[in-house]
């Protein structure tokens, strides 16, 4: 992952892993939440054209 790497880079050798650790936490859980609003606009394009073809 290319934000990791640069997150890496950046760590001098007085700061701990543990700021890492966090770091790496907090990427998951923001392309997690991607994931899912990716997957809501799915579902949600596939369920408009349902309904829509429903009605003819």
């Amino acid at each position: 992952n290319k934000i990791e790497k640069k997150f890496s880079q950046e760590l001098t050798a007085g700061e701990s892993q543990a700021n890492k650790h966090e770091f790496v936490q907090a990427m998951m859980i923001i392309q997690i939440s991607e994931l899912f609003q990716f997957c809501a606009r799915n579902i949600c394009k596939f369920d408009a054209s349902r309904k829509e073809n429903a009605r003819l």
